[in-house]
């Protein structure tokens, strides 16, 4: 039976070849499906089990709730997490730490996943739902969908795979959107490829009955192919017009030189509303986020899934030890004062040992 007060719903549905259809529903709406250690666990086991069955043909990753897929990780508790040493809490200050390490666990079987993935994006789809999102073979988003990696505004780094994604963007996208925040629409999402296919309705039931309707077999290339085909025929959508990503203009960047790449970047022209909010959240974003961000990109260059997500670990795992995450998470969430007091006031002040020692 299923537990419709589990913040994960798991479920398979029959198909009317004989198969099944695993489908994974993040069911914490009242928090814009934020995610904690329990939800990432219970969807990891899930994926787990039905890797090993030959009548699993699909699954489907969605959300409950108008507002969101999923806004990324329960910040809040990772907070509390990371000052819980201080107060001798061990146990909780070992949350952090465990969060992500089943987090990429979670996104890195996604990545490899031998059955295909269906993500339906709607709403706020932001750090580790985006995460969950660009793993999946078929990624569907919604008008109204709003997509970023925002965590320079609290300290952290764009991960959950997002060195991955950044690998199939252009350099100088890849480098705006993790240096600044910047929001997609749906529009830049197809564009830019972060999406694949556009998705008209909230709910999720009729997509499900006419997957549920497909002649599957027990060759998992034949389903590959099948879905492939249908996805690419019914949920290609019409042409895109512009988003405002379109309107930033060519600008030079310098992966060896963090300060140099941010002082570029904040040199383009101002005049769009769009561009303009991009360089202010940069400009008051945690310039040790802006140093691990290029560094990060540098180096997802050259790293396959498993290496990307070895660095993206002892990323994670350095900015919990550190004051900026939490102070971040601090002035935006906790007391909401909005006046954080970084590490360091500008990026060229980075020690280079402080720099290298996330990595």
């Amino acid at each position: 039976m299923i537990n419709d007060q589990s913040e994960v719903i798991v479920d398979e549905i029959q198909t009317k070849s004989g198969q099944f259809i695993g489908r994974l529903t993040l069911n914490a709406p009242q928090r814009m499906n934020s995610l904690t250690l329990e939800m990432v666990s219970t969807m990891l086991s899930a994926l787990v089990s039905w890797e090993t069955r030959k009548d699993i043909v699909c699954v489907v990753i969605d959300g409950r709730g108008e507002r969101a897929f999923c806004a990324g990780a329960d910040i809040k508790k990772l907070y509390f997490s990371c000052i819980a040493s201080s107060d001798g809490d061990f146990e909780l200050a070992s949350y952090a730490t465990e969060f992500f390490q089943v987090e990429y666990q979670l996104d890195r079987l996604l990545h490899e996943y031998k059955i295909p993935t269906v993500c339906i994006g709607h709403g706020v789809v932001m750090g580790g739902g985006l995460g969950i999102l660009s793993a999946c073979r078929h990624r569907l988003v919604m008008d109204g969908s709003r997509l970023a990696y925002p965590e320079i505004t609290i300290g952290l780094f764009a991960d959950a795979g997002a060195s991955i994604l950044f690998q199939k963007l252009p350099l100088n996208a890849a480098l705006f959107l993790a240096l600044t925040g910047s929001e997609l629409d749906s529009r830049d999402a197809l564009t830019l490829g972060v999406a694949t296919n556009q998705f008209r309705s909230l709910d999720s039931s009729s997509l499900l009955k006419r997957l549920s309707g497909l002649k599957y077999s027990a060759d998992r290339e034949h389903n590959d192919r099948l879905l492939d085909s249908f996805f690419h025929g019914e949920y290609q959508g019409e042409s895109v017009p512009a988003g405002p990503w379109l309107k930033v203009p060519e600008w030079k960047f310098d992966l060896e030189d963090p300060s140099e790449t941010v002082e570029q970047l904040l040199a383009i022209p101002d005049g769009d509303p769009w561009v303009d909010t991009a360089k202010d959240n940069l400009n008051s974003g945690c310039p040790v986020t802006a140093a691990i961000t290029v560094e990060q990109i540098r180096r997802a260059k050259d790293l396959g899934i498993v290496e990307c997500f070895q660095m993206e670990l002892k990323i994670a795992s350095r900015c919990v030890q550190l004051p900026d995450f939490p102070e971040g998470v601090r002035a935006l969430l906790i007391d909401k004062d909005k006046q954080p007091s970084w590490s360091y006031s500008k990026i060229s002040d980075i020690p280079t040992d402080y720099l290298l020692s996330h990595f």
